[in-house]
Formats: C-alpha cells, sequence, structure tokens
C-alpha cells in the first residue's frame, strides 16, 4: 500500500464557473479519533452510541437491487475477505436507492452508510456509490470483530483522482497494473494515467508498423510491448472498479524510439502521416467505452509546425469520439481549445503554474504538485 500511495498524484477537473479553493472539512483531531483508519476521510460522520458485534464472513449476505452489479460484487468479494468476526448471528447488507437524501452532484459517486442494531445499510443513486460505500465498510471492518453504530455520508471533493503509471520508461506487466487498480480502487481512485510511450519504445501493439516494436528500436525493456488485448483486458478491469483508464501516446516530443524506426521526425509530413495511422489504429482497437479520453503528450517539445500538429490529432481523436489531453506548461505546445490541459510544474515556483480559472477557462487537470516518486523508478 506504502509504494502505491508514493505514487498517487491528484488529478483536478472542473469548469472555471464553479472553481474554489478546496479545504477539509475535518481536522486531524477527527479523523484520529475514529475507530478505524478511513482514506479519504469521508466528508460527514456520526458516531452513535452501541455497537454491531460481527460474525464471520460466512454469515453475511448482500441484499438489494445493485447486488448482481459486477463492480458491487467485485467490491463485496473484498470486503469479506477482511472481516474477522466471530459470532453466527446474520449480517445483512441492504443496498437501498438514496433518492433525494444526495443531491444530483452527491448521487454521481456518494453514499450514505448506516451501521445499526439491525444491520448495515448503504442507500446510493448509482453503481459507484455503493462500490465506494463498501470500501469504507471494508475499511470498517478490516481486523474488527465489531462496528460502532453510525451514519457516514461521503461524496467526493474531486471528480476526478487519478495517479499516473509511467510505463514508457519502466515497463509493467499487467497483472502488476492490476494489483495497483486493486489498491487504487479501495481508496477510491476513479482514474489511472497510464503513460505506455516515452523515449526508449513505443510499448504498444502495431499493426500498420511492425518496425515500430523492433527491439532493435528501443533502449529499454527491449521485448516488452502490450497488445491491444491486453490494453482491453486492463481497460475492462479496471472499469470493473470503477476506474477510467487514460492512455497517454506521448507525441511530437518523447519520440525517439519514432526517430530510429523510421529516419524521420514524428512533426514531419511524412511523421504526420504515421501518427494519424497510429491514432486510427489505437482507437479502432480499443473502444470508445473502454477509453473515452486520450492523451497525447505534446510537452517538452518546440517544433515550427505546433499549430498544425496538435490541431492534426486533436481533429483525429475527436472523430473517434474521444477528449483529447494535453500537459501544459511553459515548456509544452499550445493546448488546443477541445483538449483538457494538464498542468505541471516543477522547481521552486511551481504553484505560480497551478490552475486560474481566469488564466485557464477550458477544463484543466491540476497536476503542479509533480511526481511523488520523481527520479525514483
Amino acid at each position: 500500500m506504502f509504494n502505491l500511495l508514493r505514487t498517487l498524484c491528484l488529478a483536478i477537473a472542473f469548469t472555471a464557473p464553479v472553481f474554489s479553493e478546496w479545504t477539509s472539512p475535518h481536522n486531524l483531531a477527527n479523523e484520529e479519533s475514529a475507530p478505524s483508519a478511513l482514506i479519504p476521510f469521508p466528508r460527514e460522520v456520526e458516531w452513535k452510541e452501541g455497537e454491531l458485534n460481527l460474525s464471520s464472513a460466512d454469515h453475511w449476505e448482500l441484499k438489494g437491487k445493485g447486488a448482481d452489479n459486477d463492480a458491487v460484487k467485485i467490491a463485496w468479494e473484498g470486503l469479506l475477505q477482511d472481516v474477522k468476526g466471530k459470532e453466527k448471528e446474520p449480517i445483512n447488507v441492504s443496498l437501498e436507492i438514496a433518492g433525494d437524501s444526495l443531491t444530483e452532484e452527491q448521487s454521481v459517486e456518494g453514499y450514505i452508510l448506516t451501521v445499526e442494531k439491525k444491520g448495515i445499510d448503504i442507500a446510493a443513486n448509482s453503481q459507484s456509490g455503493y462500490f465506494y460505500g463498501l470500501q469504507t465498510l471494508r475499511q470498517l471492518v478490516s481486523g474488527k470483530e465489531s462496528l460502532p453504530y453510525c451514519q457516514i455520508k461521503d461524496w467526493p471533493a474531486f471528480r476526478y483522482r487519478g495517479y499516473m503509471q509511467d510505463c514508457g520508461r519502466n515497463f509493467r506487466k499487467i497483472e502488476r497494473l492490476k494489483k495497483e487498480i486493486d489498491l487504487a480502487a479501495r481508496l477510491k481512485v476513479n482514474l489511472l494515467h497510464w503513460h505506455l510511450t516515452d523515449y526508449p519504445a513505443w510499448h504498444i501493439q502495431c499493426k500498420a508498423y511492425p518496425e515500430l516494436n523492433a527491439p532493435k528500436h528501443r533502449t529499454r525493456d527491449l521485448h516488452d510491448t502490450y497488445s491491444y488485448a491486453e490494453i482491453r483486458d486492463l481497460c475492462e478491469y479496471a472499469k470493473a472498479r470503477c476506474i477510467t483508464i487514460i492512455p497517454e501516446l506521448d507525441m511530437p516530443g518523447h519520440s525517439a524510439y519514432f526517430d530510429r524506426a523510421f529516419g524521420f521526425k514524428m512533426h514531419s509530413p511524412e511523421g504526420m502521416k504515421i501518427v494519424s495511422t497510429l491514432l486510427d489504429e489505437f482507437c479502432k482497437e480499443i473502444p470508445e467505452q473502454l477509453c473515452p479520453i486520450i492523451h497525447f503528450g505534446a510537452d517538452e517539445v518546440r517544433i515550427p509546425n505546433a499549430a498544425e500538429f496538435v490541431g492534426m490529432v486533436t481533429k483525429k481523436l475527436q472523430e473517434h469520439n474521444r477528449i483529447p489531453v494535453q500537459w501544459a506548461s511553459d515548456r509544452d505546445l499550445p493546448v488546443a481549445d477541445t483538449s483538457i490541459e494538464q498542468r505541471w510544474g516543477e522547481g521552486p515556483n511551481t504553484a505560480d503554474k497551478s490552475i486560474n480559472p481566469e488564466r485557464i477557462p477550458r477544463r484543466a487537470f491540476d497536476s503542479t504538485m509533480g511526481y511523488a516518486n520523481l527520479l525514483d523508478p
């Protein structure tokens, strides 16, 4: 868990009219006095007198209309692994509709968790709400033989809560990434920024130009390539855990592998034709419902035809109904009006580069805190 936490970075998405400075509604004393470590700490928590003695896992039952949902089943199976109760009385966990108890904003991922004498209720208006309610319940029961009566009402402070894995530089096997996704989901993370290409290699299967996958054009992880089947599998695995994967196909910078494979630059006329084909192939292989957002980097590079290149890529992604994302700092290509802007920075003045809604009217992710594991592969 610690290693995952070290790589987590917060991604904040907003539109300018609703932006405001966020502060935690709790002080540290509220979190430290809780009977269990709740991460992230819920919005509203009321501890009550009395407690529910817990039975062993084989005496627990999940009921309600959402009980057959795939994400709910996954969360339930994980929860039962952490149940350590010893009683034999049945423990009923009922999934209910929250209705007007949650506002429209809260209903997207929010839930109300109630523990009382008769059992445990989780009220929500969405699949992810039940999923996150069960994750909080799992944190409450972990290693415990009883639960305090309580009511917890929770919904996220940020629409997108993400972390990034740079597999363009450090290839990770799919099974390793799945384990990390399992841990991230328990912390209510809902986005994985999957950096798939960088200077060493294009680690994505390429049918149109197989030479792009040739080991001789790579400088690290020479024989490691993600097949389209593996990429689809991981996207489906994440989606079943309420996590959306944003793949990053970094271009036209961070693309030395491209020069080695073809003998010309990615932003050249010949290179742009290949890029167009690569994007067509990726979008046809990885369907929109699994991958609605695609990051195309555009960072740390200067090219004479910047507007032309950005326009070509964003138009191509939009043809496939994808939302484009670009890195955004003073060293990156200009951000298209149709792109999500991902702010980043480093050094002593990083805070000056963070999101300012008066300066950045478009949708944006704020990643200006940089990498928690910078220079630590």
